[in-house]
């Protein structure tokens, strides 16, 4: 059996970074938060409180390396608020220099995004482009600079959901 402990450092490092997110930001502002991620692995969102989803895109650079190009976000979370327009999305991206967040249903900056081809070639797997979405750096707005990614992922064989 598969569990978010076995599936390596990428996968151990965004739980890392999801649990952070909620002790120290989310849980703050939404007592009642639930964190999707530690009940299914495959939710389409990692948080969620009542008609609120919130995910989270934990990177290690820092966000103006990719304002030019966009930051990348898998499509399918937009897809999904559109099919449920009754919920109000936000996606926190948290880079080296703070934590920043695009509101996902915000009618005008959704019709900035671009699709196009992207992905990851440094996980030791086969291609692993595809189609997605692209934010513009300058739709992303700065929650804070004391929530941040860490420079050096540690801890990488412990399993951080209880």
């Amino acid at each position: 059996m598969t569990t978010l402990c076995s599936l390596g450092d990428d996968i151990l490092f965004g739980v890392q970074q999801e649990k952070r997110l909620l002790k120290y930001y989310l849980q703050k502002r939404h007592p009642k938060i639930i964190w999707n991620t530690k009940h299914n692995k495959f939710s389409p969102f990692d948080f969620q409180e009542g008609n609120r989803v919130f995910e989270l895109k934990a990177r290690q650079y820092y966000k103006n390396r990719f304002d030019k190009e966009g930051h990348m976000c898998e499509p399918n979370k937009f897809k999904y608020l559109k099919d449920n327009p009754k919920l109000r999305g936000k996606i926190y991206f948290m880079y080296y220099d703070g934590l920043y967040v695009f509101d996902a249903t915000d009618t005008e900056k959704l019709q900035r995004i671009q699709l196009r081809n992207g992905g990851r070639y440094d996980r030791g797997k086969d291609d692993q482009e595809k189609i997605q979405a692209y934010i513009s750096g300058e739709d992303l707005k700065l929650v804070t600079r004391k929530l941040k990614t860490p420079k050096k992922y540690e801890d990488s064989d412990k399993c951080l959901i209880d």
